[in-house]
């Protein structure tokens, strides 16, 4: 990634983190589908996650997926708006993390949630990256290709997922 998308984007991450650190607190109860969360982790970038279901009869494990403000979308990213109070965000469905135990959201800020029109569409996104049903657009596929697209998925959203499930076992 060139170092002056770098330096903004991680500006623009530090902005919102203030705006969204104003008067936030947990959300009693559980996590439910939709819920977006800010979950203290390593790295210089936010990385928000966004509950997709809950599973089980007690709603003790979640599905959640990564959601940030790069705005690069690829074929398993769902681009939603107004989100949360730091503005749009992309889903990035094919990096969901299912089987997480819910308490990892426990303490976690609750910063907004998806309108459910959003959820639906992550939701199905989700499905068919899992069943393989999904055919994605050629401009999905290009910024697939995209080299700083793949920089930001190895460098912000897999070291971010892989802690999440060290946190949740997932």
């Amino acid at each position: 990634m060139k170092a002056r998308t770098r330096a903004r984007l991680l500006a623009e991450t530090r902005r919102a983190w203030d705006r969204d650190a104003q008067g936030r607190a947990p959300r009693p109860g559980p996590p439910r589908p939709g819920d977006v969360f800010v979950i203290d982790q390593p790295g210089e970038i936010a990385v928000e996650w966004v509950i997709l279901d809950c599973d089980g009869e007690d709603g003790r494990r979640v599905l959640a997926a990564p959601a940030d403000g790069y705005a690069l979308a690829g074929s398993s990213d769902v681009a939603v708006s107004d989100a949360a109070p730091s503005g749009a965000l992309v889903v990035r469905c094919g990096h969901a993390a299912g089987g997480l135990d819910a308490a990892v959201f426990a303490t976690a800020a609750r910063v907004g949630a998806l309108a459910p029109e959003d959820l639906a569409r992550a939701r199905r996104r989700w499905a068919q990256i899992r069943d393989g049903s999904f055919t994605p657009s050629q401009r999905a596929r290009e910024v697939d290709g995209d080299p700083d697209y793949r920089e930001w998925l190895a460098a912000v959203v897999e070291p971010a997922r892989q802690d999440l499930i060290e946190r949740g076992g997932g």
